[in-house]
């Protein structure tokens, strides 16, 4: 992932709150009282100073957000073992463990998915396998009545193999009568539906 360019300005944005709290007061005492070159000079140089031990204090206590953010950024990649690891006995640690804790979940998470979904691909392979050995004819429809599997013997009967069938509906190519009455697929369908008809092709 790119660098940001925008990455340090909060560490230059408080540098600048803090030039201006240390000059401001220094040089409403200085410029009033003493304008000398000298004391000017000191002034400039002690505040200087200050800043410079400032600027380094807050780039150390910064140092933990930087490790939080390129942890979140390698989560968000994808990387589910992405961990952090701040022990710096602030609320930066307590925000750490608590990604720590929340990548761990997600991970628990997709692990368990990934566990599910293969459980029900076997299942499903099974249980193609016992309906495609099946005699009868079986298909097997969503619930807007559009075919999402044929068996041989379903093949054989209706004339079409199961990728003309896929996806289409019922009513387009099965047609049942009972003494010349068309019973249609909202009828058949139903549960516990049981009653002998005429296929028609």
């Amino acid at each position: 992932m790119p660098e940001k360019s925008y990455k340090n300005f909060l560490l230059l944005k408080i540098g600048l709150i803090l030039f201006l709290g240390i000059f401001i007061p220094s040089a409403s005492v200085i410029f009033p009282n003493n304008f000398n070159f000298p004391t000017l000079t000191l002034a400039g140089i002690v505040g200087i100073i200050s800043l410079g031990i400032a600027m380094f204090l807050i780039s150390v206590t910064l140092k933990p957000l930087r490790k939080l953010i390129k942890a979140t950024e390698a989560l968000g990649d994808g990387n589910l073992n992405a961990r952090i690891d701040i022990r710096s006995r602030d609320e930066f640690e307590e925000v750490g463990n608590s990604f720590n804790l929340m990548a761990g979940k997600l991970t628990s998470t997709f692990q368990k998915l990934e566990q599910d979904k293969n459980l029900i691909g076997t299942e499903r392979n099974k249980l193609d396998a016992v309906l495609a050995s099946m005699n009868n004819g079986v298909v097997a429809l969503d619930l807007s009545g559009s075919v999402v599997f044929v068996n041989k013997a379903a093949e054989y009967i209706t004339g079409y193999n199961g990728a003309e069938l896929q996806g289409r509906s019922i009513q387009d190519f099965i047609h049942l009568f009972i003494d010349k009455q068309e019973v249609f697929s909202k009828t058949y369908c139903q549960e516990g539906y049981n009653q002998i008809c005429l296929l028609v092709g």
